[in-house]
């Protein structure tokens, strides 16, 4: 069941983004050497289309080489580590809102997924990611044809 066949899921996702923006709020207004040590969470929209689910992960500044992507026991893992962008010889900071330094979103798949047709691509600093779906009662079954 997804957020659009329950009439209360629209709402508690909902909630639970302003719970997220309260706490950010709460750990920014911390000294910066507390908030900078913090892993942060980029913010992630998930899609699903009639074939595949769809994750874009909105975190610029980044190199390929940089994200990793996983998918374990219905887990989708996205991590990696952006530097910071103050330059050398900076003497002080008055305002830092950028996060930097290491970030991982766990996000739970309910959906069966073929986890071989699984691709990942950075572009304009957002990760898209697709998942394609498979049907529960035929994972992965090869149709064999006469012949």
């Amino acid at each position: 069941m997804g957020i659009h066949d329950d009439p209360f899921g629209g709402f508690f996702h909902s909630l639970r983004g302003r719970v997220d923006e309260l706490m950010e709020s709460f750990l920014h207004r911390q000294s910066p050497a507390i908030a900078r040590d913090r892993a942060w969470r980029p913010a992630v929209d998930i899609y699903e289309t009639p074939p595949a689910l769809v994750v874009f992960v909105e975190i610029p500044g980044m190199r390929r080489e940089e994200i990793e992507v996983t998918l374990q026991d219905n887990v989708l893992r996205i991590a990696g580590y952006r530097h910071g962008a103050v330059p050398e010889g900076v003497r002080t900071c008055h305002q830092m809102e950028i996060d930097s330094g290491p970030f991982e979103r766990r996000l739970r798949i309910d959906a069966p997924i073929d986890a071989r047709q699984i691709t990942a691509q950075y572009q304009d600093g957002f990760l898209r990611i697709t998942l394609p779906k498979t049907t529960p009662h035929d994972p992965g079954r090869v149709e064999i044809l006469s012949g």
